[in-house]
């Protein structure tokens, strides 16, 4: 048989002050500075477009392959040169991914308040 206390719903949270329809007045305002409650936000949520470059250009990966890419380009063959294609084909797959079709989209308009 279930306990009856746990299938009550909780006891709804009692808040931490009243605001009066006017708004506050600037004493009030010091007050509830000086006590640590302030709307504002603490840590970013989103990265900005310059993040998300520099996280999937600049990779191990993307390095090796841009090492190999430039020695066939001095000392080989172009068309030797066409696993380049991957080297870009990975940074823009990584770029699509977390910021333009990923879920920084979904954060951009939220992240401009």
């Amino acid at each position: 048989m279930a306990d009856p206390a746990a299938a009550s719903p909780p006891a709804p949270a009692a808040p931490v002050s009243w605001t009066p329809p006017a708004g506050l007045s600037s004493a009030q305002v010091t007050e509830r500075r000086s006590r640590g409650l302030t709307n504002a936000g603490g840590e970013r949520t989103s990265r900005s477009v310059a993040e998300i470059l520099r996280a999937n250009i600049l990779t191990r990966f993307n390095l090796i392959l841009g090492v190999l890419l430039a020695v066939i380009l001095v000392w080989g063959e172009p068309p030797d040169a066409l696993f380049g294609i991957v080297l870009v084909t990975n940074a823009l797959i990584g770029i699509g991914r977390m910021g333009w079709c990923g879920p920084a989209r979904a954060c951009r308009p939220m992240s401009r308040c």
